[in-house]
């Protein structure tokens, strides 16, 4: 999963949030979800995943644990402006070291 944690007042994500909600809008991958969290309604939410500056954009991987169960575990993450850019090099390095997906199709 990648996450952006935004507040809707903050300038910078509103800079960022078109870029992220683009690319995930136009990635076709069932192995890489995209979501948002907006951090005035959804408080609770950034204080327990410590998303305490913003913009920023947090990747998760599911880790095993002990017995038949996965957990979510943070993989990278970004903060500030640039962060849309940063994010895609990310993703192509990570599909050309065999890390995402193939299938995983890039705007």
């Amino acid at each position: 999963w990648a996450i952006f944690f935004y507040k809707p007042y903050c300038p910078a994500c509103r800079r960022v949030w078109p870029i992220f909600r683009s690319l995930g809008n136009t990635v076709n991958s069932t192995k890489l979800r995209f979501g948002e969290v907006d951090c005035v309604k959804d408080r609770g939410v950034c204080n327990m995943v410590g998303a305490e500056k913003h913009p920023l954009i947090r990747i998760y991987k599911s880790v095993p644990t002990k017995g038949d169960g996965w957990k979510r575990e943070g993989a990278a993450e970004w903060q500030g402006l640039l962060i849309a850019y940063e994010i895609m090099q990310w993703f192509v390095d990570q599909q050309g070291a065999g890390v995402v997906s193939a299938d995983v199709k890039w705007p």
